[in-house]
């Protein structure tokens, strides 16, 4: 008998059961939303995935993957055909939901939830907040390029645009992941329009994008976003830590 996979879907009920306390269940979230012209529909929780799956690899008895939610907050973008949302508070109410019954049925207590899309933001936020609810469950959240674009930082190498929308970073890393899912004959820029950092709108991608990007995808990188993926996976591996080592006041 081989040793029993970490990877939620692939486990046994005994196999859950038999987890030591302390490991630490990561749920990556994404979307399922147009990407410019290139890049396909579930880019971003194909990264976010990609992200975790390097994680788990990296510390096998220290995480366990839960499945991808491929469904996001993703109400900007349905000017564009194939974008689905399944809204902010249904993103908080799954994800909350999702991983208080997996601590109620195990006894798994403690939670990292890597998001892959800006406008999940909001419902992983409020999801944290209500697992901190539960006493003796400590939840973490974060967005997967957030890790890379420090760890490009602390590195000397920062990706100065920061990540877009099918911008070169993004498309970069699914250059890297498989490049087959990259459309590299439609690759075209779409400038991001001067707008304060602070200041939400309303209007969605279709309204505020030439066809549905932010940033110059053309200069992307393949060995460049591959590179960084792992490099979100390492980061990622410091927080696992100490997440699994952090107390529940």
């Amino acid at each position: 008998m081989g040793t029993p996979t970490m990877r939620l879907a692939r486990c046994t009920s005994a196999e859950v059961g038999a987890v030591a306390a302390d490991v630490v269940v990561v749920l990556p979230i994404g979307s399922l939303e147009q990407h410019s012209h290139h890049l396909p529909l579930g880019t971003d929780a194909m990264l976010a995935e990609a992200v975790c799956d390097r994680l788990e690899q990296a510390l096998p008895s220290e995480v366990l993957l839960a499945p991808t939610l491929w469904f996001g907050a993703s109400d900007h973008h349905l000017g564009f055909p194939g974008s689905v949302s399944i809204g902010s508070e249904l993103v908080a109410e799954v994800v909350a939901g999702a991983l208080s019954s997996l601590f109620r049925s195990s006894g798994l207590s403690r939670f990292l939830i890597v998001n892959g899309h800006g406008g999940n933001e909001p419902g992983m936020r409020v999801a944290v907040e209500k697992l901190g609810r539960l006493e003796g469950v400590l939840a973490w959240g974060c967005n997967y390029w957030d890790a890379l674009l420090a760890a490009l930082a602390e590195r000397g190498t920062p990706a100065d645009a920061g990540m877009g929308h099918a911008c070169h970073l993004e498309t970069s890393l699914v250059l890297g992941l498989d490049s087959e899912l990259v459309r590299t004959d439609r690759l075209e820029a779409d400038p991001v329009a001067p707008h304060e950092a602070w200041l939400f709108d309303s209007r969605g991608f279709r309204q505020t994008t030439q066809h549905g990007g932010k940033g110059d995808p053309r200069q992307a990188d393949a060995a460049f976003g591959a590179h960084v993926l792992e490099l979100a996976a390492d980061r990622l591996a410091t927080v696992v830590r100490r997440l699994a080592g952090t107390a529940v006041s």
